[in-house]
């Protein structure tokens, strides 16, 4: 059985929910892959009162195949045309309009738990690099 969680389709999205409230004008593929962790599992880091994806024992073990799928996401998202990339630090990204108009059709429960969570996220570690 497939799990919905962390499937590229749900990455997808996260990472434009993601790039639509970064502090930064690009991020790296490793720092959007860090910035979901956290958001997902914010209750572990203080940005939160309760983890998205439930209270794990085994959630830090997701850390390595979470950058693959982050990374294969982006690399769909920059196909579909939501994503644009910029070359001057090595590849990063943001999000485009045509990703802006795509994250504001979005109407459910966990999208806008997820952007409640990722304010916080970037207000604590929005200064990382």
């Amino acid at each position: 059985m497939n799990s919905v969680y962390n499937s590229v389709s749900e990455v997808k999205i996260r990472i434009l929910l993601l790039l639509e409230h970064s502090t930064h004008e690009y991020l790296s593929s490793d720092l959007i892959a860090a910035l979901d962790f956290i958001t997902v599992y914010g209750k572990e880091f203080g940005v939160s009162d309760r983890n998205l994806h439930g209270d794990n024992r085994f959630k830090y073990s997701e850390l390595p195949s979470r950058r693959q799928v982050v990374s294969q996401s982006i690399q769909t998202l920059v196909l579909d045309g939501l994503l644009s990339i910029s070359l001057k630090n090595g590849f990063e990204y943001k999000i485009n309009d045509k990703g802006i108009n795509f994250v504001d059709s979005l109407e459910s429960l966990y999208a806008l738990e997820y952007c409640d969570i990722v304010k916080n996220t970037f207000r604590k570690y929005g200064n990382i690099e």
